[in-house]
């Protein structure tokens, strides 16, 4: 799923982190990863959102 998301935020660099995964969640019917992340706290979301951005900046 990461890889995906990565692959997405690549795709739409007009879109913030945080903008970019609403809408990847948004687009996917059903999951556990989208059911997992619509459980997280928004303080867990925060530190979701500061792991991609790291991850970011190493992804090829």
């Amino acid at each position: 799923m990461i890889n995906e998301i990565f692959e997405f935020l690549e795709s739409h660099p007009e879109l913030s982190i945080e903008d970019a995964v609403i809408l990847y969640f948004d687009r996917i019917i059903w999951s556990l990863e989208k059911d997992e992340f619509e459980r997280v706290s928004q303080e867990q979301r925060e530190q979701f959102y500061q792991a991609l951005k790291r991850g970011a900046k190493r992804h090829p």
